[in-house]
């Protein structure tokens, strides 16, 4: 049996539910589309009525640049990526925000899903955000919950208690993760400290933080792989992703980081070809003219960012990639 999700209590990561109706979820909207301030974009419209499974409490999450933000009563689905169907065909896969309004929990004992609401009705559709608006130069800007993310959160300093009490309570890391990545990060902030206020023979490993990555070039190299959807990629070690990297972690204006490079020596499959997204700055279509992939399940784990729970998809230059043969 399906309950309203604040009648108990918070969402968890397992928890199971069911997505409202179209029609309920229109009902809790503003006449700009939004529950405080979050869109419910037209790509998740597909979803209602249908179960899904808890994947991370967004409580804490990001910008995309960097800044993390408090974003109250929300969760993400498992699996349940934005296809840019409405939004020019973006393909940065981004994992859509649940406001808990829009959800009921469900008793794992329940065998089928509500009956999918049809996406064809005019009406409630026209209710939803809306998804372009045109700039003073007289381009077309899109609209989405990544665009809107920072409208909908508030700034949340490093020194707020409740964060790490939610990270844990959560379901989103264990204790042992936690742990482990908050030791990192008290390494990381000593790192920086020691390397602008002490001598470099007092520094440990010269101040660099945990798996830091520094490129020295000064033009970047290009290597293609022509690699299709299906195939099977290694990223490759650390040390030969910066040798393809300038002083500023690019190549050809694609960035990678610390997070990134967590997932050096990972094997994958590729899952798209990405040729463009939008900027969730300007909200700008960005069209991507080189190479460039995405892989299944490769995505930023917030671990170098405070435990964020965005899980952002990341971008990668063929030349960083190895090709993995059938044996």
């Amino acid at each position: 049996m399906a309950e309203a999700v604040s009648s108990g209590p918070p969402l968890r990561v397992g928890d199971l539910v069911v997505i409202r109706p179209l029609a309920e979820i229109v009902a809790t909207l503003d006449d700009k589309g939004s529950l405080d301030g979050m869109p419910f974009m037209p790509e998740m419209a597909a979803y209602c009525g249908q179960r899904a499974t808890v994947v991370k409490r967004a409580h804490k999450t990001c910008d995309g640049h960097g800044h993390l933000r408090w974003l109250d009563d929300a969760v993400h689905l498992d699996g349940l990526h934005c296809d840019g169907s409405a939004h020019g065909g973006c393909q940065a896969r981004c994992l859509m925000y649940w406001k808990v309004s829009w959800l009921r929990r469900v008793d794992d004992t329940e065998v089928q899903s509500l009956p999918r609401v049809a996406g064809g009705d005019a009406d409630l559709l026209a209710r939803l955000a809306r998804t372009t608006w045109d700039a003073a130069d007289g381009t077309v800007r899109y609209m989405c919950q990544a665009t809107e993310v920072t409208a909908a959160s508030r700034p949340l300093p490093v020194g707020e208690v409740k964060q790490y009490l939610w990270d844990i309570s959560s379901g989103n890391y264990s204790i042992w993760a936690f742990t482990r990545i908050m030791t990192k990060a008290v390494f990381n902030r000593y790192q920086r400290w020691s390397a602008n206020h002490l001598p470099s023979a007092l520094r440990v490993h010269d101040g660099h933080s945990l798996n830091y990555i520094q490129g020295h070039g000064t033009s970047t190299p290009k290597s293609t792989l022509d690699l299709r959807v299906g195939e099977r990629v290694r990223v490759r070690p650390r040390r030969e992703i910066e040798a393809t990297l300038d002083e500023h972690n690019h190549n050809r204006g694609l960035l990678i980081d610390a997070e990134d490079a967590t997932w050096c020596g990972a094997d994958s499959t590729v899952i798209a070809r990405v040729r463009r997204f939008v900027n969730d700055e300007t909200g700008e279509m960005i069209e991507i003219k080189s190479d460039c992939v995405m892989l299944d399940g490769v995505g930023c784990r917030g671990e170098y960012w405070r435990m964020c729970s965005r899980g952002l998809p990341t971008y990668w230059r063929e030349i960083w990639l190895d090709r993995i043969d059938d044996q």
